[in-house]
């Protein structure tokens, strides 16, 4: 299994943590064949509180046709989540895993 953890700037990193943890235990101590990619507008998105992470890929080289999920961690206002989580390339690739 392939999932696509995309994160928005501004995105909740408690969140993002949680996608990142279960799907790395499940497959380092229950062996599932899980691997995690993160993505992004920019290959630097920053999080709430002002933390910075590196992504894996940005959303231009996104093929959806690759992945079998799509997780998305929620983000706040504050920290302009909202300007990426409505751009419509986000929309679009939200829409293509439907």
């Amino acid at each position: 299994m392939k999932v696509l953890l995309f994160c928005a700037r501004g995105f909740e990193t408690m969140e993002f943590s949680v996608f990142i943890d279960v799907m790395g235990w499940a497959r380092n101590d229950y062996d599932y064949n899980i691997e995690v990619d993160t993505c992004g507008f920019s290959k630097q998105v920053i999080s709430t509180f002002n933390v910075p992470i590196i992504v894996d890929k940005i959303i231009e080289e996104i093929d959806t046709a690759e992945y079998d999920a799509l997780a998305i961690p929620g983000g706040f206002e504050e920290y302009n989540f909202y300007e990426e989580a409505f751009d419509e390339r986000f929309l679009k690739l939200i829409r293509e895993f439907d």
